[in-house]
């Protein structure tokens, strides 16, 4: 059984949970100022059906569904950027209701 530390909105550590058979994962990406939500690793922002116009209401809206952020990653560093410090998207995980 694994065990993750997840991490809240504000990046501090929140209680560990364990890893379930029925763990769902998934990410929260940003692209063009839209966040958008991925089902698969490699899947393309301009295919993904959900997006929201502020990292609140996607956050917002999955947690409500049973969502959690266990990860962060931050802008590529390469490629200069207008907000320095905030992630560029998030990795979630499913532990529902």
């Amino acid at each position: 059984m694994h065990f993750y530390c997840t991490l809240d909105r504000d990046n501090s550590p929140s209680p560990i949970i364990p890893e379930t058979s029925a763990s769902r994962y998934a990410w929260l990406e940003n692209e063009k100022g839209n966040w958008h939500f991925l089902s698969g690793l490699f899947e393309d922002v301009r295919e993904s059906t959900r997006r929201w116009p502020t990292k609140q209401n996607a956050f917002d809206e999955l947690t409500k569904e049973g969502w959690i952020v266990v990860g962060s990653y931050p802008e590529n560093r390469s490629m200069p950027q207008k907000s320095c410090g905030e992630a560029l998207g998030y990795g979630l995980m499913w532990i529902g209701h």
